[in-house]
């Protein structure tokens, strides 16, 4: 799937988001939190113009405690290096 993005009509309805770079590869992770009990992150790699989906990955509310760290850069950090990258690395091979 690849959507087509133009900076003039971006709009974000997700609670959270954030950007990182890997190997040179800019990725955009959103989370989408429909069900309290479950954290929805859909990872999108940048291609240009376009944001390219790789993968989803599922944290129920008992897990994300467990990666929870004082602040939400910190959080987002722990969830990025220990589920984000492996997943990313994963569909990169």
């Amino acid at each position: 799937m690849i959507i087509k993005i133009s900076d003039s009509n971006i709009s974000v309805f997700f609670l959270d988001c954030f950007r990182f770079q890997v190997c040179g590869n800019e990725y955009n992770v959103l989370l989408n939190k429909r069900d309290i009990d479950l954290y929805h992150y859909e990872i999108w790699k940048k291609d240009g113009d376009n944001l390219v989906f790789v993968d989803d990955v599922f944290l129920s509310l008992d897990k994300f405690r467990e990666y929870y760290f004082a602040d939400e850069r910190s959080t987002n950090s722990k969830i990025i290096n220990e589920l984000i990258i492996p997943t990313i690395i994963k569909n990169d091979n």
